[in-house]
């Protein structure tokens, strides 16, 4: 009976530490907060159908009542390592921070200033104080916009290489390069180095998990939760892994994960996308060797997204 109730206990704490770790990490970004249990409740549920099923190369296929909560605790903290990760890019909602976007605003102000007392800078540059008023504008809506027109990326061309002369003959950039850099990205608001920052909180929460002395029952949860955005066709990130290297359970993983990102209501950034059409784009994957064909139809076919 002590046995018994010793092994209880150490099963409480451990599934309090895990909800701890989740809290702790929707607490620095609570814009995806509730993004890892619904993750794990979605995994779940469909490896739960994957038993069920008896057709198709899973027919055969059966998750232990063991592997499954390894599962389920692998999709709970399989964002863990986003804590490693800086704030500034985690929470990163447009092109510039509030405080650059300010100092650009204050710059064209004072460029505004010195227009209107410079008729020479006019002419020599093509602008007067109402084009700076239509340049920043126009900066601001790229600033905030999750796509680069052609028409932006000319304006941005534009600016950058235009400066003015101060009073004392210091040069004021329309745009910094710095700013160019950041301005300029073509899809979202990532440069290529914060978007590999990002991409590497699969490696940190490979080594966070690593650094755990699991029990044999959950010895794979590191390798699965950090496998979540690897592809079969080995496109996937960290470590580009391909088909022979991902298991089943890893397979689960990264397709409830997709799911969730698309159907999310709770993102600032993009309205949620409705079931049929994040199905839809589920299939796409899986058609281009990204994701498991057979238990992305599992998922779509038996409607496992609604088991949770």
């Amino acid at each position: 009976i002590e046995r018994g109730i010793l092994f209880k206990d150490i099963e409480h704490l451990l599934d309090s530490m895990i909800d701890t770790l989740v809290t702790a990490l929707d607490r620095r970004d609570p814009i995806t907060a509730g993004h890892s249990k619904r993750v794990a409740t979605y995994a779940l549920a469909l490896a739960k159908t994957v038993n069920d099923v008896d057709y198709g190369p899973y027919a055969d296929f059966t998750f232990s009542q063991e592997a499954l909560k390894e599962l389920y605790i692998a999709g709970m903290l399989h964002d863990v390592g986003k804590i490693g990760v800086r704030e500034y890019v985690l929470m990163k909602r447009n092109k510039l921070s509030d405080d650059g976007m300010d100092r650009v605003r204050w710059r064209y102000k004072y460029i505004r200033k010195l227009l209107s007392e410079s008729p020479d800078q006019v002419e020599r540059l093509g602008m007067n104080p109402e084009t700076v008023d239509d340049s920043l504008k126009n900066l601001e809506s790229i600033n905030s916009s999750g796509f680069l027109k052609e028409e932006d990326k000319a304006l941005l061309d534009k600016l950058k290489d235009l400066s003015l002369t101060d009073f004392d003959d210091s040069v004021i950039p329309f745009l910094t390069p710095e700013e160019y850099e950041f301005m300029s990205v073509p899809r979202g608001n990532l440069t290529g180095s914060e978007r590999k920052e990002i991409n590497d909180h699969a490696v940190h929460t490979l080594n966070i998990l690593t650094g755990i002395d699991w029990t044999k029952d959950l010895k794979k949860v590191p390798r699965i939760a950090a496998d979540h955005h690897e592809k079969l066709n080995g496109y996937g990130y960290p470590e580009g892994r391909k088909a022979d290297d991902l298991e089943t359970r890893s397979r689960i993983l990264a397709i409830a994960d997709v799911f969730d990102a698309l159907t999310a209501k709770d993102r600032p950034y993009k309205p949620a996308i409705p079931i049929d059409k994040s199905i839809a784009i589920l299939e796409d994957d899986a058609s281009k060797g990204g994701l498991d064909a057979e238990l992305v139809a599992i998922f779509k076919n038996e409607r496992a997204y609604e088991r949770i």
